[in-house]
């Protein structure tokens, strides 16, 4: 069942998503695991955004993905920050989370559906299942800690 972040707790559960999904890149990016506090701005960042709404994913009462969707004063819609505990893999959830999220954004009236994600983001296949196409790739830097 995918509910609205709404109060402190849910977004707890959101930032321990969001926790897990950082360790898990800065492997995979071959760096050094972020800070606990840069999960935390991430996600308070996340809250203060209007008019983006997260969604938290509940199984058996245990918060085991999330999602957000913005819609834009253009008439598009944005969706991003897929992200389902690794327990909870494989059993459908992120194609449920994205079915929904697309769902609220043509429901809020928004015409185009893009998603923000990085080019080697894990769930680009699932993407792809769903006719979503690279449009516009950008590269992003981060400063080395040597020098």
């Amino acid at each position: 069942m995918l509910e609205t972040a709404r109060d402190d707790e849910d977004w707890r559960a959101v930032e321990e998503l969001f926790r897990i999904d950082h360790i898990e890149e800065d492997r995979r990016a071959g760096r050094g695991e972020r800070s606990v506090s840069e999960t935390h701005a991430a996600v308070l960042l996340r809250r203060s955004l209007v008019p983006a709404t997260y969604f938290v994913a509940h199984r058996d009462s245990r918060a085991v993905g999330c999602i957000g969707v913005w819609t834009r004063s253009d008439g598009a819609a944005m969706i991003e920050d897929v992200f389902v505990h690794p327990e909870a893999r494989g059993e459908g959830l992120a194609t449920e989370m994205l079915r929904f999220a697309i769902g609220v954004a043509r429901g809020r009236g928004s015409g185009p559906v893009l998603i923000g994600a990085e080019v080697d983001d894990t769930p680009k296949r699932l993407y792809a299942r769903f006719g979503f196409r690279p449009t516009a790739v950008t590269r992003s830097y981060s400063a080395s800690r040597a020098g």
